[in-house]
């Protein structure tokens, strides 16, 4: 299931590439009685403030064991319904030029963003970590869950400059469908 905040067709076209049937559905669409295998919560515009029925429906999602990838808009949404806190950044991250760090390795790589706000690390429940963070401001701009198949990214892993890996976060994200 694609939750479509703003989707962009890339990633629309990336998971059927990768042989995944799509479900595209709206921002407050109530699909968990729906036989899906994942969730794709999508990028997109605006003010979390206005999806409340979306944190909604993502807290009945995060309840369960299915895999789920939150990216930008999607991934403040997935935060929220995490139990997670949201911070206004002091300098809003803009540009094809954030430098984000993978935790727990030395590897850094350098991504576009346009955000306003991130997770607030100290806010995270016990059973969340921190996935990624800017090497700016040491924002959180990545989070999973430690042993459910969650992850949020707050910027586009596809536009990484260094993320030449063999299994992009995508790829990770259709591995456990």
């Amino acid at each position: 299931v694609v939750v479509d905040l703003g989707v962009k067709h890339s990633i629309i076209r990336g998971l059927l590439a990768r042989g995944a049937e799509v479900i595209r559905v709206p921002y407050n669409y109530d699909f968990t009685a729906m036989e899906y295998d994942g969730v794709y919560v999508s990028n997109g515009p605006g003010c979390t403030c206005n999806c409340d029925e979306t944190v909604e429906i993502l807290k009945k999602v995060l309840a369960g064991s299915k895999p789920v990838f939150g990216l930008g808009m999607g991934y403040h949404l997935m935060a929220k319904a995490a139990g997670c806190e949201l911070v206004r950044l002091a300098h809003p991250h803009r540009g094809a030029n954030q430098p984000v760090r993978k935790e727990g390795t030395n590897r850094t790589y350098i991504s576009a963003q346009n955000v306003y706000r991130a997770v607030k690390a100290a806010s995270m429940p016990a059973e969340w970590e921190v996935f990624f963070t800017n090497l700016n401001d040491g924002a959180v701009d990545g989070f999973r869950h430690k042993t459910k198949p969650f992850i949020g990214l707050n910027f586009a892993p596809e536009v990484c400059v260094g993320l030449n890996e063999n299994v992009t976060p995508l790829d990770e994200f259709i591995s456990k469908l």
